[in-house]
Order: C-alpha cells, then structure tokens, then sequence
C-alpha cells in the first residue's frame, strides 16, 4: 500500500514546532487551522500537545490537514 506524501518538509516543521510548538505554528503551515489556534490559546495544549507532535514528526507519523504524512526531511 502506497501512502500519501505531503509536500511539507520534516525537517522545516521540526525546527518550527521546536522553537513555536506551544503558539501552534507547525500546526497552521499545515493546515490544521482548529487545532493551531487551539494550541495558540493553550500554550501547545500546556505543553504537553507540543511535545507530542514534535515526537510525531522526528518519527514521521505526522499528518497534515488532507491526512498525508509529512515524511520528506529536504
């Protein structure tokens, strides 16, 4: 089974969700606008949201809005 590659790049949005994780900015390049905003609002979910999407995307689970995985680091 083939699966969906984003055009974001791994390495770009790790670099931003480490230093902007808690305002939800990783999120928003992304698209998920709901889920950004609620992380701006929160702190990055007190940290904890923040923590987890940065793990997410060193390992390469993360999605991006239409459900691609953002695996390409370059």
């Amino acid at each position: 089974m083939i699966m969906p590659v984003s055009p974001q790049k791994r390495l770009i949005l790790a670099i931003v969700c480490f230093f902007f994780g808690y305002l939800g900015i990783h999120r928003l390049v992304v698209g998920k606008i709901g889920t950004g905003l609620l992380y701006l609002c929160t702190g990055g979910l007190f940290a904890i949201g923040w923590l987890v999407d940065l793990i997410m995307l060193l390992v390469g689970s993360f999605k991006d809005k239409e459900g691609r995985y953002v695996l390409e680091w370059l």
